[in-house]
């Protein structure tokens, strides 16, 4: 594979593993054994096809979900931390540029989010 194709793949990837993150998905997975895509959308107040996209997606992409008649469960329970202390730092590499050419400044304009270092911590 074109290493091209491999970054915008493991951006596309990482952007949904975030988002689904922050709504909870990935702790409500990790505190059930298997749960349908409406189950999870009821619970996590999300819209239901968006979601079932977005696993779906993650599904046939990586490892970390399996499907099984209809019902979705963690592969790798190890998932949350990487993510969370992403999201901690999110901020500060969506504006690496601005900080890299000086018009923001990290630790006055640009900060962690302490929030989720916080969760991190506490893995």
């Amino acid at each position: 594979m074109h290493w091209s194709r491999t970054i915008t793949n493991n951006y596309l990837i990482t952007q949904v593993l975030l988002a689904l993150e922050e709504v909870g998905l990935w702790e409500t997975l990790a505190n059930h054994q298997r749960k349908t895509v409406s189950e999870l959308a009821r619970e996590l107040e999300v819209h239901e096809h968006q979601l079932e996209t977005s696993m779906d997606f993650l599904w046939s992409t990586t490892d970390f979900l399996n499907k099984e008649a209809g019902c979705y469960s963690l592969r790798e329970q190890e998932i949350r931390k990487p993510l969370i202390i992403l999201k901690a730092y999110k901020d500060v590499f969506d504006n690496m540029g601005k900080i890299l050419n000086g018009t923001r400044k990290y630790g006055e304009d640009i900060n962690r989010d302490g929030r989720y270092l916080q969760k991190a911590s506490e893995f």
